[in-house]
């Protein structure tokens, strides 16, 4: 598969740390969202709800941008974001807001916070119940406003908002391109040129088990499975409807520390 390829809610690990791609930028380029918390520190806008020169904006071109591996440094692309101010409502029984489609230049960033639209794009879908596991049980701040406000994602996945002196947790997002770094593919769905659409599950692409000792570290263990873990649809729809029947399934075993890799033997028609 072309790098290029890769659509928006695919998985995959830089160097230990997992992203989810929120939408491909152009050539390797991707913005991705942080698979984790910036840290375990309640952060503010600062006394208005402008991004450009909140706190948070600050704190993530700077602590955050130096707390990551020199070699995703190296590789994020300062990339010029907006901020929509223009929302006029929203049913949040249906998680549906409505804009009038005014933004105002929010600067040029290493990472900000993602908006509405882009943490939507990489659940793809605005359910609250697919949006909890992005917020973990915590307050998380959007950079999109309202009125005075700042917009903000509930314990239980659903749109809400806040005064910007407000404190909550802040989950990053910022543009990288894949070509400067080394990745390991976990979950997702990919498609060539004219070609149908492929699930992945718990395959490892580009590189093998030795490739994510290195980057994670720990004793790997993978189960058996004779066939190929991909499975073809003719249709994105489809091929999402299966990719929801199954969790990541790259992770830590809490008795002994080790990790693992469960390959599914999927069938090869879809």
């Amino acid at each position: 598969m072309k790098k290029t390829d890769i659509i928006a809610g695919t998985k995959f690990i830089i160097e230990g740390n997992e992203y989810i791609v929120i939408e491909h930028i152009k050539d390797d380029q991707y913005k991705v969202l942080a698979n984790e918390l910036a840290s375990s520190d309640t952060k503010t806008f600062g006394l208005t709800n402008e991004y450009k020169t909140s706190k948070i904006a600050i704190y993530l071109d700077n602590d955050y941008y130096n707390s990551l591996p020199e070699n995703i440094r190296n590789a994020i692309v300062e990339t010029p974001i907006q901020q929509k101010i223009s929302l006029t409502g929203y049913d949040n029984g249906k998680n549906s807001p409505t804009w009038t489609g005014e933004t105002k230049d929010a600067g040029i960033h290493k990472a900000f916070l993602p908006s509405w639209d882009e943490i939507t794009k990489a659940a793809r879908s605005t359910d609250k119940e697919t949006l909890q596991p992005f917020v973990n049980g915590k307050y998380v701040w959007l950079r999109d406003t309202y009125s005075n406000l700042v917009l903000a994602m509930g314990v239980n996945g659903y749109l809400g908002n806040d005064y910007p002196y407000s404190i909550y947790y802040v989950r990053p997002a910022f543009v990288i391109d894949l070509s400067k770094v080394k990745y390991i593919l976990l979950e997702g769905i990919e498609q060539e040129e004219n070609k149908p659409f492929v699930l992945i599950k718990g395959t490892v692409r580009l590189y093998d088990i030795s490739e994510i000792i290195r980057q994670v570290g720990g004793v790997f263990e993978s189960s058996n499975c004779e066939k190929q873990v991909v499975k073809t649809f003719s249709t994105l729809k489809k091929a999402e409807k299966e990719l929801k029947k199954y969790r990541t399934s790259f992770h830590q075993n809490e008795k002994d520390g080790t990790f693992s890799i469960t390959e599914y033997c999927l069938e090869e028609n879809g």
